[in-house]
Parts: C-alpha cells; sequence; structure tokens
C-alpha cells in the first residue's frame, strides 16, 4: 500500500486482517470470501446468494473487490510491488 498515511508500505494482507480484526471487535459485521453470484434487494434487504450456493440475508450490503498495486516506473524504484 502507498500513500495511506500511517500504513504507507503495509502489505495489504496484513492491513485487510488487521481491518478484519478491529471491525471484528463491534460485532455487528461479518466477512465472506467467497464469489458472489447474485445480489437482489427484497424489501429493506439484501438476498445474496455465493459460487457455493450458500445465501445469505442482511440489512447492509458491502461488496469489496481487490486490485493490483502497480507501481509507475519512477527511477531508482522497482518496477512491480515486493508485496
Amino acid at each position: 500500500m502507498h500513500g495511506f498515511l500511517t500504513h504507507d508500505g503495509m502489505p495489504p494482507l496484513e492491513f485487510m486482517k488487521q481491518a478484519r480484526a478491529e471491525l471484528n471487535e463491534y460485532g455487528f459485521a461479518s466477512f465472506v470470501d467467497g464469489r458472489l453470484m447474485s445480489a437482489t434487494k427484497v424489501g429493506k434487504s439484501f438476498e445474496v446468494k455465493l459460487e457455493d450456493g450458500i445465501q445469505y440475508t442482511g440489512r447492509k450490503l458491502i461488496i469489496a473487490t481487490g486490485s493490483m498495486d502497480i507501481l509507475p516506473p519512477i527511477e531508482g524504484t522497482p518496477l512491480v510491488s515486493p508485496y
């Protein structure tokens, strides 16, 4: 990760583990790793179905996707992130 104040250079997987651990302390969210196949708004709720067939219902839905950390070619820096 680059340019994220207080976390510059932190490996993204380490940031994810730390963020999940902190959010779990609040007890209002759960994290599911899987491939989303469908999401439907039903009344005031959301129904989602994962590739493995598991279904979830909730009042809120946050969808997060991955990204690649590709640094621009700047003299004196590596072309690929070391993380």
